[in-house]
């Protein structure tokens, strides 16, 4: 028997600027419930703007999983480490060696043994995929390569039902402010307010007000400063 499945991860965290990969511990473990095996990669090191497309093989004594890293936003200049898991379901009785790779199988990042004893009532397939937040930016060499503009990308998604990315680079250092406004021009939301060299960056923005209360639906505008320059993008939350 032998199965492959792929899977997309959006991976948006504030960004820095560094390159290594030393606090990252790259521990993969996993946990069995019934017929469900789900896997645990903490510390993997990524690009913080990354895409990470998951594929599975499961054979007759073996679950493959391959990490590859892909940037439709562009990548941002940090590096940072973060924690994944994912859940594949309907996994026959056996035992199991889990394998977790890079993209071209080069580096194994670890392994674990699982036994399986429930029955699966279906196909076997991914019934859940998580990613934290970057908790480490990892220390290493300045990028020298830095963006010429102020620009804010499009929401991603737009719309939304509540999290949405919010991609931006800056021209300069300075204090950037990220704010949300209603249709009405009334300030909803400060997203973030912080002291950043120039650079590329991802924040994730959760559709709250700053007491935690979610915002209803409707039109917003989200509006990027830096001293002078200014700009506003258009989002869609539809709850």
């Amino acid at each position: 028997m032998r199965l492959i499945f792929v899977i997309s991860l959006i991976v948006c965290v504030s960004a820095g600027a560094v390159y290594s990969n030393e606090p990252c511990t790259d521990t993969i473990y996993a946990k069995v419930i019934d017929d469900t095996v789900k896997v645990f990669h903490d510390g993997a090191f990524y690009n913080c703007c990354a895409v990470i497309d998951f594929e599975f093989e499961i054979g007759d004594t073996f679950i493959d999983i391959v990490e590859t890293e892909t940037f439709p936003k562009g990548p941002c200049y940090c590096m940072c480490c973060l924690d994944l898991s994912l859940s594949i379901s309907n996994v026959p009785p056996g035992v199991y060696w889990v394998y977790v790779w890079n993209e071209d199988k080069s580096v194994l990042y670890g392994k674990t043994r699982v036994v399986v004893g429930g029955l699966g009532s279906g196909p076997v397939g991914i019934c859940n995929v998580w990613q934290s937040d970057c908790y480490t930016l990892a220390p290493g060499t300045v990028h020298d390569g830095l963006p010429c503009t102020f620009t804010l990308d499009e929401p991603a998604p737009n719309p939304t039902m509540g999290h949405t990315c919010l991609f931006y680079q800056l021209d300069k250092p300075g204090t950037v402010s990220i704010k949300v406004y209603d249709s009405s021009g009334r300030m909803a939301s400060l997203v973030a307010e912080r002291d950043q060299p120039a650079g590329r960056y991802s924040l994730q923005w959760d559709g709250r007000r700053g007491d935690g209360e979610r915002l209803p639906s409707g039109i917003y505008f989200v509006r990027l400063s830096l001293g002078s320059n200014v700009a506003v993008r258009k989002l869609l939350i539809a709850r």
